[in-house]
């Protein structure tokens, strides 16, 4: 799976626990007691800023897909940078139950609208924690291991080009213009331009010009095969 289709996953599965806590909220706020009020208005203020990120994300994982295709070593950037956040944001998550503990703990036994505060920052940043640390596991690693295999960057398998040199008996042509016969050679589905390097060399013993080209998302560019688009 590409980075972006990831990180457009993850912004909608933000988005719909926003859509919750925003719709439970404004419910609370307007039916419920002074504890549920508070609860009520955490909800609602989480949710709205979930429901930014989140929309955020559709569209920055969108306007980087279209921007594509990556290569490898760019993909396994990207998913680095992205598990990088999603620590960054589990610690922050731990901070903020933490800061609501303290805010139930402290408040006067009377004030229940802080209190329902404290539990609603609680239920919010809690939900946010294990939310980051299952993503932080899954951000897909293909790419970064595709790089670290490294399999497919060696010069056997770069394009090539075995250009009309002599004629078949070994004497130089008579028409050195004319290039003579000529073929394009497509490598497989998987594979490089080193597959075809035998049968380009038997045709230039031959007199024939043989071209080998190398596909987009194939060779050190596999990582982004699933982020092409045939046309």
């Amino acid at each position: 799976m590409m980075i972006w289709d990831f990180q457009d996953a993850l912004s909608r599965r933000l988005l719909l626990w926003s859509t919750l806590s925003v719709a439970v909220g404004a419910v609370l706020l307007w039916t419920g007691s002074e504890f549920w009020r508070g609860f009520g208005l955490q909800a609602l203020v989480w949710g709205l800023i979930d429901g930014a990120i989140a929309g955020f994300g559709r569209r920055n994982a969108a306007r980087r897909r279209a921007r594509g295709p990556y290569s490898a070593e760019a993909l396994a950037r990207e998913a680095a940078n992205m598990r990088r956040i999603l620590w960054i944001n589990t610690g922050l998550d731990v901070l903020y139950v933490t800061g609501g503990l303290i805010l139930v703990f402290t408040a006067a036994p009377q004030n229940l609208f802080v209190m329902g505060n404290g539990w609603g920052i609680v239920v919010q940043g809690g939900f946010l924690f294990f939310f980051d640390l299952i993503h932080v596991f899954a951000v897909p690693r293909k790419g970064a291991d595709l790089t670290a295999l490294n399999g497919f960057s060696g010069p056997e398998h770069a394009p090539f080009h075995l250009g009309y040199r002599q004629s078949p008996n070994g004497r130089e042509s008579p028409h050195p213009g004319d290039p003579g016969p000529a073929a394009l050679l497509v490598h497989g589905f998987g594979g490089t331009p080193a597959e075809m390097r035998a049968l380009a060399e038997a045709l230039h013993r031959e007199g024939w010009t043989a071209e080998a080209i190398l596909l987009p998302g194939f060779g050190a560019d596999i990582a982004t095969l699933t982020a092409r688009v045939l046309v």
